[in-house]
This record gives C-alpha cells, sequence and structure tokens, in this order.
C-alpha cells in the first residue's frame, strides 16, 4: 500500500487475545476494504463501535465476526451492519 493508506491504531482490550494483546500497535492497511482473504484480522465498524476481528464470509451472505479469546462467541453482520477499514498488516508490542 502506499505510506498514505496506512495508519496506525491502539488495540484495546482482550477480544483477540493471545494473538494481539491491550496497548499492541497495529498497522492497518485501509487500501484493503474487501473482504477476499477469510480469516485475516481486519478493522472493522460494526454497531457503531470500531473493532479488530477475524472476518469469515457466510454462504448466502453475511459476515462472522470472530473474537480469538474463546470466550467470546462469534457474531454475524448482515447487510450493511458491518464495515471495513482494512486490514491489520502488522503490530508492534512492548517489551
Amino acid at each position: 500500500a502506499s505510506p498514505d493508506q496506512l495508519f496506525f491504531a491502539q488495540g484495546l482490550g482482550d477480544s483477540m487475545e493471545p494473538t494481539l494483546y491491550d496497548s499492541d500497535l497495529l498497522l492497518i492497511d485501509s487500501s484493503q476494504r474487501q473482504l477476499n482473504m477469510a480469516d485475516k484480522i481486519w478493522a472493522i465498524a460494526y454497531a457503531d463501535c470500531g473493532m479488530v476481528k477475524r472476518l469469515r464470509p457466510v454462504p448466502g451472505g453475511g459476515v462472522e465476526i470472530w473474537s480469538d479469546n474463546k470466550a467470546i462467541s462469534p457474531i454475524t453482520a448482515h447487510d450493511d451492519e458491518m464495515h471495513i477499514i482494512g486490514r491489520v498488516v502488522a503490530y508492534q508490542r512492548k517489551l
């Protein structure tokens, strides 16, 4: 992606543990806004909230929104309930 389509965001919460942790710095590629790769990590807006989740298309329509934390159940978004902001392409973690 060109540099003007990349931005950093800070992760909050434990929903993507053990893959991503609270306060990880995430590099998001906003040129990638089409769900053309299942099970990758995406920055999305769902129910007017920003989230970082794994996405899986559902046959017949809809997208499953998954957390890596097994204590959190997946949800399914239909129609225009979810918007992709970009794909998470890297993270930085404090030592």
